[in-house]
Order: C-alpha cells, then sequence, then structure tokens
C-alpha cells in the first residue's frame, strides 16, 4: 500500500534461426488478445506497447554483470 508500483515479469524465449535472432516476449497482457492486438481501453494498449517498448530495450542490453567479463 503507498509503495511504488511493482515491476511486471516479462519472459524472453530466442531462436536463431537461418542467421535471424528472433526474441519473443511473454506476458499475461499479451496473451489474452488473440487477433485482436489493438483492442482493449486505452490504458490497456498503452500499456502493452510500453511494456513491449521495454522489454526490447532490455532484450538487447547486456546484463550488469557483463563489464566485469570484458564484453561491454
Amino acid at each position: 500500500m503507498g509503495g511504488p508500483p511493482a515491476r511486471p515479469q516479462v519472459g524472453f524465449f530466442h531462436a536463431y534461426v537461418d542467421g535471424v535472432d528472433y526474441v519473443f516476449v511473454d506476458h499475461p497482457c499479451f496473451n489474452t488478445r488473440g487477433a485482436d492486438i489493438y483492442g482493449g481501453d486505452r490504458s490497456e494498449l498503452m500499456f502493452r506497447c510500453s511494456l513491449l517498448s521495454k522489454a526490447a530495450i532490455e532484450a538487447v542490453r547486456p546484463p550488469r554483470h557483463a563489464w566485469r567479463l570484458g564484453l561491454r
């Protein structure tokens, strides 16, 4: 009560097929829409769009410990 909002947990699935990286984002808000990906009220749509955008940024960001491994 009164604290910061919880960060949604998002799953990532990765596939490398024919030289192309595919990253799939999984969250319950994406599973209930079916073919109507733009359905729902404005706040639901904005939540899904912002979650997908943030997930895309996180998917390509190296792990925080990567600097120790020389990956950054």
